[in-house]
């Protein structure tokens, strides 16, 4: 009788079944560290961006820790952010202009001067300015592309092969992922928050 009703009851019992976990950007944003394809789940999940939204601000930046070779690079060398005051002009790469590292206090540098002294191994520092600061007219401009399937803004350097396409966290927040020439894969992502109005 009992072996009649365990048999029943075993077969009651629920299928369980694996499920792969999906990472989200809170996930990415918590930790700061995730490997490509978890970036790449977090990115797919996100709404698109206009360029509207970005333009008029400038932007605080973090990167996100994965494998690719230039991680830890930006961080390293007082990266702040960008900041965009046209479709057709901004700063792609702001850089503290003193140690002690305050927003309102940067200075454009300009991109090919900035990786080469950093790929030679140079920390860059405020007293570097006069060497790496942007020219006038040096910069970048933003598009809305196809990217994964999404018509989303990104962000073209004038000097370089380098494009940066963002998807919308919210108000304040874009999830970015630069697409480099140079080094096409693994792909190079970062944060992007508001921090002032220009």
């Amino acid at each position: 009788m009992f072996s009649r009703a365990l048999s029943k009851t075993a077969f009651s019992i629920p299928r369980v079944t694996s499920r792969r976990f999906i990472t989200t950007f809170a996930d990415l944003a918590k930790s700061r560290k995730a490997t490509t394809q978890q970036c790449w789940e977090a990115f797919d999940a996100l709404e698109p961006v206009k360029v509207d939204e970005l333009v008029g601000y400038r932007w605080k930046g973090y990167e996100i820790y994965t494998d690719h070779p230039w991680c830890g690079l930006l961080d390293a060398n007082n990266w702040f952010g960008k900041e965009y005051f046209s479709s057709e002009h901004g700063n792609p790469l702001l850089t503290y202009a003193t140690d002690e590292k305050s927003g309102n206090d940067v200075f454009p540098a300009e991109p090919l001067k900035y990786f080469a002294l950093t790929a030679e191994g140079t920390n860059i520092l405020g007293d570097l300015r006069g060497q790496i600061e942007s020219p006038e007219g040096v910069g970048c401009r933003l598009r809305t592309i196809l990217f994964r399937g999404v018509n989303t803004a990104s962000m073209f350097y004038d000097q370089l092969p380098i494009n940066d396409t963002f998807k919308k966290v919210d108000d304040n927040t874009v999830f970015g992922v630069m697409d480099c020439k140079m080094v096409p894969d693994p792909p190079y992502f970062f944060v992007l928050e508001k921090y002032l109005k220009i």
